[in-house]
């Protein structure tokens, strides 16, 4: 478990689990736990999902194929972003602008930053698992 640079200066630290909240999905009510935890590893995203670097987004999606899922929260639901209804799931979390967490399939985080870039959740994915190519 590790917390990344820059910090989040709040929310649940790797190692914790992930709290729950009220979401939407596509539309429909969900619960943030429910919606992220499956079998792999969910990156979840916070913030403006137009603000992300996409290639550096696509080169981590490349190397690490099925293994991590994306998902995206934002408090408006832009481009077909999971929608924090009620700012909840934002202030159970800590984030301000934007942060990104690494959810385990039990629930609990291994990896948490704030910011837009991906440089120490990669050198993380590359220290523990094997990239697909």
């Amino acid at each position: 478990m590790l917390e990344g640079e820059p910090a989040l200066t709040a929310g649940p630290r790797a190692g914790d689990r992930l709290p729950d909240a009220a979401i939407e999905v596509d539309g429909h009510p969900a619960y943030m736990q429910e919606a992220v935890i499956r079998n792999g590893l969910t990156l979840l995203l916070c913030g403006d999902p137009r603000a992300w670097d996409s290639t550096s987004l696509h080169e981590l999606r490349r190397r690490y194929g099925a293994l991590v899922a994306t998902c995206n929260l934002s408090t408006d639901g832009a481009d077909g972003s999971w929608r924090d209804v009620n700012g909840d799931a934002y202030l159970r979390l800590g984030v301000r602008d934007a942060a990104q967490y690494l959810v385990r399939p039990d629930g609990y985080i291994a990896f948490r930053s704030a910011g837009r870039t991906f440089h120490a959740l990669d050198r993380y994915l590359a220290e523990w698992y094997l990239a697909a190519v």
